[in-house]
């Protein structure tokens, strides 16, 4: 789906991914140790979801684009909503990149 922010968000996390993880880490480590996150499975998959994040939205939203526009609309010719058509139609084909 195109709207005026998803350029922006792409780029955004393109940029977050620039950050190197050394000069997050004693922020990180005020935070968990407040939240009470430290030595914990829940601290964990908070930390690589976060470092983890921009990297998979980078691939996804390139791997998005490459599908073609036409099989949404001819998904939503058919009566599909939006969703139904990303549901059935895009997201099977995307299922490569989304395994990657």
């Amino acid at each position: 789906m195109r709207y005026r922010w998803t350029r922006w968000l792409v780029n955004a996390s393109l940029f977050a991914r620039f950050v190197p993880a050394i000069t997050l880490m004693i922020p990180i480590y005020l935070a968990f140790r407040q939240l009470g996150l430290l030595n914990s499975i829940a601290g964990a998959i908070v930390a690589l979801t976060g470092f983890l994040l921009p990297y998979a939205i980078l691939i996804s939203a390139s791997y998005f684009d490459q599908i073609s526009k036409e099989l949404e609309d001819s998904a939503r010719i058919d009566g599909r909503s939006r969703f139904g058509a990303f549901w059935r139609v895009s997201l099977p084909l995307a299922a490569p990149g989304l395994a990657s």
